[in-house]
């Protein structure tokens, strides 16, 4: 039988002109590939613009979760954060790849998004760089009741090795209570292909600093169906759990993702 699990991220994305969405596709293979629930988040190639998001989640809202975007650094930064939780939204996703500079979030100016994400209860997800890792740990440092989250497991370079330095900054981050990860997308990230074995020590050091209750499993559908059918993206934390239900695999699995994200059974 298929192990049951809830993937904590999925894009729902347009795939042509008149709107149609990738979602049909979505709803196609997620049995198959044993997924129960999903958080979709809004990825940057949408801007800050959430509808896709809470459209796909309105046709099974007992199974998705919404992850939005918002800009935080607008004059209404504030005010959206609050229009998208109204919406239903679990957490915010926070973009810094490709950002020269983010010392704005810790110089006060998203002070006040924060703290009203951090009172809802919602979580601050960092799609980080290695290089703005360190200024993630600072955020998570100045509000230690947030519920931080960090895609890719901090977006490891599998070529370096997980003793590289740049892995080193992301597991330096589970010396905080309130950090925790998703892990990375195995077609993008392994060099060695299906079944993604290159993966497993990264898998292996992470799990030994944060501890199976702050590791959640994310695919990154449809981006992880590059190489290899949607099931098979689970197979390198699989390969580390040893395929068991333990409570361990549960949390990692289901339980985290019920947590962080409000699903009660």
């Amino acid at each position: 039988m298929t192990t049951r699990r809830h993937d904590a991220h999925v894009h729902i994305t347009p795939v042509d002109e008149r709107g149609t969405t990738n979602l049909p596709d979505y709803l196609a293979q997620r049995d198959a590939a044993g997924i129960d629930m999903a958080a979709i988040v809004t990825p940057s190639t949408l801007g800050w613009n959430n509808d896709i998001s809470f459209d796909a989640a309105s046709v099974d809202p007992e199974r998705f979760r919404v992850i939005a975007r918002v800009d935080l650094l607008a004059d209404d930064g504030v005010e959206a954060t609050r229009a998208v939780l109204e919406r239903g939204a679990v957490g915010l996703r926070v973009t810094l790849m490709g950002e020269p500079d983010v010392s704005w979030l810790n110089d006060g100016r998203i002070d006040e998004a924060a703290m009203l994400l951090v009172t809802s209860g919602a979580v601050i997800e960092f799609h980080a760089a290695p290089e703005h890792l360190a200024a993630v740990g600072r955020f998570a440092e100045r509000f230690p009741r947030a519920r931080v989250l960090i895609d890719h497991m901090g977006r490891p370079d599998v070529a370096a090795g997980a003793d590289a330095t740049s892995f080193r900054g992301f597991l330096e981050l589970g010396a905080l209570p309130n950090v925790h990860a998703k892990s990375p997308n195995s077609s993008f990230f392994s060099r060695a292909g299906h079944p993604f074995s290159d993966l497993i020590p990264f898998y292996e050091r992470a799990l030994d600093v944060f501890g199976a209750e702050r590791l959640l499993w994310a695919s990154d559908w449809p981006l992880c169906v590059r190489d290899a059918p949607f099931g098979a993206s689970v197979e390198p934390l699989e390969t580390v759990l040893g395929g068991t239900d333990d409570a361990d695999g549960e949390l990692i699995r289901r339980g985290n993702f019920e947590r962080l994200f409000g699903v009660t059974r």
